[in-house]
């Protein structure tokens, strides 16, 4: 015959694991739409990002090939006006026209000329005998700009006039060159010009370009087309000067990638922190609903054998039955309460009772009762505890405190365990000859949910990963700091300092 459940205290522990296992469902329903919809917008944001990033490479390209053309043009430009320059350098200096004594000047010994055939501009030559010959033909296009082009004329003719009297420079053309380099913003490391023919022959060395000039920029001005003359100009790479013009464009985009590389990094631990949490939130629940589970079934079962037989059965076993359902609903109170006390911690209006305690009492008291309801051999040692000692503190939540750290002790060990209580005006310390804690695991023992595995989802022992937790954040509202120092298999040390100024690091 099924049992009947008529007595409310045994109906709202069920009711309270069919709410609770209701609102799991609920919340990893919804965590796992959260999580979707994060990793949606992530890959989203990522996807753009990437995009921006690979059109702001291509934008980079480009700009670099721009401004190197720019530069390139610029060094072209500047051995053009090198030219010019460095003639009127040679008229200045050697000034080959010397005046009569009636103060007038001789005539040159060749005279140019020129006049318009069609589309053409011819220039004529006569010498001294009077002989006129034609040296050159230009075509002439009204459309373009003449402004370049009559600079190039009028250099071509000026080295006509003066070239066979005075020959070109090598250091003139040198420092004019780097000079108008300057005037563009360029500053090379090295700069040498020389004067070659239209075959590439070099026809006025330079004594500075002596060595390999592999990798340096080349420019060309052809200043006589007709002789077959030009000068060649060496500058060091230019793409030194092309990254320095655009070093402002260069320093952003390497911040932004900078921004976006943390931003991805912080979502990428952030995604992996949220898995790991629901991971010790699940198994946070699993081993609620069983450890709450266990003590209504026992109750549960005790009440049915003692609804079935209450009138058959002896009156010390009816005794016998009201007292596991007590001792049993008294578990699951406990359990109820301590999680309770978490809910409670989290808020910040938790406030604690403080008042003078006396610490040996209070530490003799909870060993009592845990060596009775340990199912091991626990062995206590607290002669290092003063009997004169008081601490000002929240009697009920250090209780609690002590308590976990005992029960962990116990929990965590083999088939007997030694603990051993001392404490001054300064700290209280725990210790056991137990398990252990491996190093690795040390900085997340503190953390919510967090419990030591066994191996992939197993663990040593049952409960909530909230114990230390709860310990922690107690003391840490009385102004305590507590640390702890393990390895594994030589026993645990908790130390609570209570005057708040312990060592930040966890010692492994």
């Amino acid at each position: 015959m099924a049992a009947k459940l008529n007595t409310p205290i045994l109906k709202a522990p069920f009711l309270v694991l069919v709410s609770l296992s209701r609102h799991a469902n609920e919340g990893i329903l919804f965590y796992f739409c959260l999580v979707k919809t994060f990793n949606t917008i992530t890959i989203s944001i990522i996807t753009v990002a990437l995009a921006l990033l690979a059109a702001d490479m291509i934008y980079m390209s480009r700009l670099y090939r721009s401004i190197k053309e720019n530069v390139e043009r610029d060094i072209r430009a500047a051995l053009a006006d090198t030219d010019i320059d460095e003639m009127w350098v040679r008229i200045m200096k050697n000034n080959p026209v010397s005046p009569h004594d009636d103060g007038s000047t001789p005539h040159s010994k060749r005279n140019l000329s020129g006049s318009m055939h069609n589309d053409e501009f011819i220039t004529y030559e006569t010498d001294s005998a009077g002989n006129t010959r034609e040296i050159q033909r230009t075509n002439v296009t009204f459309s373009e700009n003449y402004s370049n082009k009559f600079v190039a004329e009028m250099g071509q003719q000026l080295h006509l006039q003066i070239d066979d009297m005075l020959r070109p420079d090598i250091a003139t053309l040198d420092s004019v060159f780097v000079s108008k380099l300057n005037k563009r913003g360029i500053y090379p490391d090295f700069a040498a010009v020389e004067q070659i023919n239209t075959l590439g022959d070099v026809f006025l060395a330079n004594p500075k370009l002596f060595k390999s000039k592999d990798g340096y920029y080349e420019a060309v001005h052809t200043y006589n087309p007709n002789g077959g003359l030009a000068y060649r100009a060496y500058v060091s790479p230019i793409a030194r000067i092309v990254m320095q013009r655009m070093s402002g464009v260069v320093i952003f985009t390497l911040l932004l990638i900078l921004t976006f590389a943390i931003a991805f990094i912080y979502m990428w631990r952030f995604i992996r922190r949220l898995k790991s949490l629901e991971e010790m939130k699940d198994g946070f629940v699993n081993s609620m609903t069983h450890e709450l589970k266990t003590p209504v079934a026992v109750a549960f079962s005790a009440a049915d054998s003692l609804q079935r037989y209450y009138d058959t059965s002896p009156p010390e076993h009816n005794k016998e039955y009201i007292g596991v359902i007590i001792r049993e609903l008294s578990k699951h109170s406990a359990m109820v309460e301590h999680i309770l006390s978490m809910s409670m911690e989290r808020r910040k209006s938790m406030r604690l009772d403080r008042e003078d305690v006396a610490l040996l009492p209070l530490i003799n008291e909870i060993c009592s009762n845990q060596k009775l309801k340990a199912d091991k051999q626990v062995n206590f040692r607290t002669s290092n505890i003063p009997s004169s000692l008081v601490i000002k503190t929240d009697p009920m939540h250090f209780a609690n405190v002590i308590t976990n750290l005992v029960e962990n002790a116990i929990k965590y060990s083999g088939d007997s365990v030694v603990i051993e209580i001392e404490a001054d005006n300064t700290s209280l310390k725990i210790r056991d000859n137990g398990n252990g804690i491996a190093a690795k695991y040390l900085p997340f023992i503190f953390d919510r949910f967090y419990r030591v595995p066994a191996g992939k989802d197993r663990y040593d022992a049952g409960g909530y990963g909230i114990g230390l937790y709860y310990v922690r954040n107690i003391c840490g509202k009385l102004g305590w700091e507590i640390t702890v120092a393990s390895k594994a298999g030589h026993g645990t040390t908790f130390t609570i300092h209570f005057n708040g100024k312990a060592r930040q690091d966890i010692v492994g």
